[in-house]
């Protein structure tokens, strides 16, 4: 059997291959969507823009050791001793083979198919139709690149150099300087508030006076805390910049995004159970036909050094417990 293997026509087959390619200049075809045997064809026959044919070796006697038994062997155009396996289905012979570095043979469908079929990525390694994770092993169709979504465990895929340009924590600078604002006032306005408000309970004269004051203090900290929480990340977007997409992972692992998370499902949630229990209180007050304003009791403190306690227990309980 005489065999040209590597010819302008024809890849490892003694027999024509028909490939369907959009119309059109070849280097003006882009390869990346395109795997397997149909990728080995086109980028062998320079058919595919910026995609080098991944065939870097010839098959020869000593190839895939253990495989293909049923050998007839040839000699190559480059008077090689190599040799074909017989198509059963059509009686064809063939030499569409891939030898893999560590000695395993596969063919051509699983080469550049985003699958490690030698077992050492040799069949993925030279692939332009591919990514490959820095930090793993792991491929991932070109198309899932600069996508938005993280798809690589070290989130390479994501923070590149062809898609790092816009990633930081606070994206935009419309949300930044609000962020900044809205953080700072929360801060120095609770702040002042909340002294007056203590001031506040002392003089309370009667118990739904003093209902109100406690929880507006307890609402007053939960705003607290949510705006600590605002300009804590707006710091941390400010020292981080653009380099934050390499160290996301450095920022989630850590104990400062820990923290700022406890501020802010603390302060949320001190802030809304407050709200609604003073809801609760002047539901309750309005409902009576005739309301009477009781002086301040012992029992109406104890009341609501429970009703305190609880609250800041449950949001310390929902922030620190994982679900």
């Amino acid at each position: 059997v005489s065999f040209s293997f590597g010819s302008n026509q024809v890849l490892g087959k003694d027999s024509f291959i028909e490939l369907l390619i959009p119309q059109g200049n070849s280097w003006d075809f882009d390869c990346q969507n395109i795997y397997g045997a149909a990728y080995v064809y086109l980028s062998c026959l320079n058919l595919c823009k910026s995609s080098p044919c991944i065939l870097d070796k010839l098959v020869n006697i000593g190839s895939c050791v253990n495989q293909f038994r049923e050998r007839v062997y040839s000699i190559t155009s480059h008077n090689q001793l190599t040799f074909l396996v017989k198509n059963r289905r059509d009686g064809t012979y063939q030499n569409d083979i891939f030898p893999c570095d560590n000695g395993v043979c596969v063919d051509y469908s699983k080469v550049c198919n985003l699958v490690n079929d030698c077992g050492d990525w040799t069949d993925e390694r030279n692939c332009k139709n591919n990514f490959g994770c820095h930090t793993n092993n792991e491929i991932l169709p070109l198309s899932k690149v600069c996508d938005g979504s993280i798809d690589c465990f070290d989130f390479s895929d994501e923070c590149n150099d062809q898609c790092i340009g816009n990633k930081m924590i606070i994206s935009s600078l419309v949300v930044t300087v609000t962020g900044w604002i809205i953080g700072v006032l929360a801060m120095v306005l609770n702040l002042k508030i909340i002294p007056y408000s203590l001031k506040s309970i002392n003089s309370s004269k009667t118990n739904e006076s003093l209902a109100n004051n406690t929880l507006l203090i307890l609402i007053n900290l939960g705003d607290l805390l949510v705006g600590l929480f605002i300009v804590t990340i707006s710091a941390h977007n400010l020292y981080y910049g653009s380099s934050y997409c390499k160290m996301q992972l450095e920022w989630l692992t850590s104990a400062s995004c820990s923290f700022v998370g406890v501020l802010n499902s603390v302060g949320i949630t001190v802030s809304v159970l407050s709200m609604t229990t003073l809801s609760l209180f002047r539901v309750t007050s309005v409902s009576r036909s005739f309301p009477i304003l009781s002086p301040v009791s012992g029992k109406e403190k104890l009341k609501l050094v429970i009703i305190t306690f609880s609250i800041v227990t449950a949001a310390l309980f929902t922030a620190l417990i994982p679900l």
